[in-house]
């Protein structure tokens, strides 16, 4: 029986056994920026509520149109 088969019947397989140098690690740290006295997370934020706010604004004019 194929694995697909194997897996389409509800059997658990295990994944593949990656090769040692396939492996990508990765961190993430939070960032303080020297120009901005709030953090990167903070800033982001920030810029998301502003991106927010201006489509608002953009959304109640065409309505009053």
């Amino acid at each position: 029986m194929t694995r697909k088969r194997a897996a389409a019947r509800g059997e658990i397989l295990e994944p593949p056994e990656a090769r040692e140098g396939r492996r990508f690690w990765f961190q993430v740290e939070d960032v303080e920026l020297k120009w901005l006295p709030l953090g990167e997370t903070a800033f982001l934020l920030w810029v998301l509520a502003a991106l927010v706010l201006v489509w608002l604004v953009v959304a109640l004019v065409l309505l009053l149109l």
